[in-house]
C-alpha cells in the first residue's frame, strides 16, 4: 500500500506542480479561510486520483499486482489522511510563529480540528459514493452535495446573526471536541467498511 501512495502523491503532484506545495504550505498562512480551502481540496484529492486511474486504465492494472482490494480501497483514504496530519501541523505551528512578527492568525485550535475533521468527514462520505456509483455518477453527485452545501451555507451567512451565533457554535464545541474527533474517526470507519465490502462484493 506504500507503492500505492507513492504512487498517488507522485501524481498529484505532477497534476498540481508547484501549486501542490502551495496548497500543504497554505496553513502556514494562518488565515482560515485558506487552511479551509486548501483541506478541501486534500478532501477531494481521491477524487481526483480515481479520475485519473479510470481514464489511464490504471484500475485494470491494479488487478495484476499482488495487492488485495482492501489495500486498494484504504490507498484512496490513506491519501487525505498523510495530506492532512502535516497540514494540521503547520497550521497549529502557525499560530506560535506568526504572533512573534506580530502576525495574529485568525484561526484558533479549536476551528482547526473542526474544519479538519469537516473535511476528512467530506472526504469519506465523497469516497464512499464513488465506491457505491462509479467515478462518474459520484462526480455528479459530489457537484450536486457541494452545490446545495454552498447554496446552504450562503443562505445560513447572509441571515441576519447567523455569523455571530455560527461563531457562539464553535466556541461552545471546544468542550465537546472530543465527541467531534470521535464523530469524525467513526464516520471515516464505517465509510472504509462499507467501501471494502463493496469492492470486494464486485467480481
Amino acid at each position: 500500500m506504500i507503492g500505492l501512495l507513492k504512487k498517488d502523491l507522485l501524481a498529484i503532484y505532477r497534476g498540481f506542480g508547484i501549486f501542490f506545495i502551495g496548497i500543504l504550505l497554505a496553513p502556514l498562512t494562518g488565515v482560515s479561510g485558506i487552511t479551509a480551502i486548501a483541506l478541501i481540496l486534500v478532501a477531494v484529492m481521491p477524487m481526483l486520483l480515481m479520475e485519473l486511474d479510470n481514464n489511464s486504465g490504471w484500475d485494470k492494472m491494479l488487478a495484476t499486482l499482488p495487492l488485495n482490494k482492501t489495500q486498494i480501497v484504504l490507498s484512496k483514504y490513506f491519501i487525505s489522511y498523510v495530506l492532512a496530519l502535516p497540514m494540521g501541523l503547520l497550521s497549529l505551528l502557525s499560530t506560535k510563529i506568526l504572533p512573534l512578527f506580530d502576525i495574529y492568525p485568525s484561526i484558533n485550535y479549536t476551528t482547526l480540528i473542526v474544519t479538519i475533521c469537516g473535511a476528512l468527514t467530506f472526504m469519506s462520505i465523497n469516497n464512499l459514493i464513488l465506491y457505491i456509483f462509479g467515478v462518474t455518477k459520484g462526480k455528479i453527485a459530489y457537484a450536486i452535495f457541494f452545490a446545495l452545501f454552498y447554496l446552504i451555507s450562503r443562505f445560513l451567512l447572509d441571515s441576519e446573526g447567523m455569523l455571530e451565533n455560527l461563531q457562539t457554535i464553535i466556541i461552545n464545541i471546544d468542550e465537546k471536541l472530543i465527541f467531534v474527533v470521535l464523530g469524525t474517526f467513526i464516520i471515516n470507519l464505517v465509510s472504509i467498511i462499507i467501501a471494502v465490502v463493496k469492492v470486494k462484493l464486485i467480481k
